[in-house]
């Protein structure tokens, strides 16, 4: 982790520069870097990266947006490793809605988003 995370680092600082801040190519690597950031129990530095992810992918995508979706998934689940539920289950509550009109009930991430929401009111 010591040798990934300075290298998502400048890859980010790059893409944000000549990409600009709301290119696909961002976003992933700002999402990589917070999911990085997290493995490394970096988490006053993840959340608000995942914050901010969240917040340009929906501005980009739609509240949604498989993207987006995804985005809010790993914030709450973020949200739930920092010992937050008190703001993973809202999240995942939203996001589970979502997730059941635009994916379908049965579809594998709507079902891992249930598991997701049960596993934070178990926490709460």
């Amino acid at each position: 982790m010591d040798r990934a995370l300075p290298l998502l680092e400048k890859a980010l600082a790059r893409q944000k520069s000549r990409l600009g801040a709301d290119h696909a190519s961002t976003l992933n690597t700002m999402s990589n870097l917070a999911e990085a950031y997290q493995s490394a129990g970096k988490m006053d530095l993840a959340l608000p990266l995942y914050e901010e992810t969240l917040r340009l992918v929906r501005a980009r995508m739609g509240p949604s947006h498989p993207d987006t979706l995804a985005c809010m998934n790993n914030l709450a689940v973020s949200y739930q490793y920092a010992g937050r539920p008190e703001k993973a289950a809202p999240l995942l509550e939203e996001t589970l809605e979502r997730m059941r009109a635009e994916l379908a009930e049965g579809h594998p991430d709507t079902l891992a988003g249930m598991n997701n929401l049960a596993a934070a009111y178990r926490q709460a």
